[in-house]
């Protein structure tokens, strides 16, 4: 009986290590393990191409050569930071500042919630981007 018991459990252990291996076999054939946090960051990936979506829209009603104050869901694997950097360089017209920047509140003109709104006083919404807010920083 415990025979039976010790050869069940090895089978079933067997059976969960070779499913975990396949899984990742087939997620690095196909590139999906380097779509997960800020590596998934690359072009024509969903991530860029949502982005873009956004700065489209934004370049259309933000004049050349603004402050734009960006923010981005802030999480461990760095993706505020990478979508800062993705927006400063897609939109190199612009001067584009992160949100935790110390300097931010006097220079940004303008502010891009990129999947996530801004709630402060000085931000008053301008339009609905596609994966985001866009908002005019007014004055003190």
């Amino acid at each position: 009986m415990l025979k039976r018991l010790f050869v069940g459990l090895l089978a079933a252990w067997a059976g969960c290590a070779f499913l975990v291996e396949l899984n990742h076999t087939v997620s690095a054939w196909d590139d999906r393990e380097l779509l997960v946090g800020a590596w998934g960051w690359r072009f024509e990936s969903p991530e860029t191409d949502a982005l873009i979506r956004s700065l489209d829209v934004v370049r259309k009603v933000v004049p050349p050569g603004s402050v734009i104050a960006f923010t981005a869901p802030d999480d461990p694997q760095g993706v505020e930071f990478e979508a800062w950097r993705w927006t400063a360089y897609l939109m190199p017209d612009y001067e584009v500042l992160s949100v935790s920047d110390a300097e931010v509140g006097d220079l940004a003109q303008y502010a891009i919630g990129y999947q996530k709104e801004i709630a402060h006083p000085r931000a008053e919404l301008m339009l609905r981007l596609p994966d985001g807010w866009l908002y005019r920083v007014r004055r003190p």
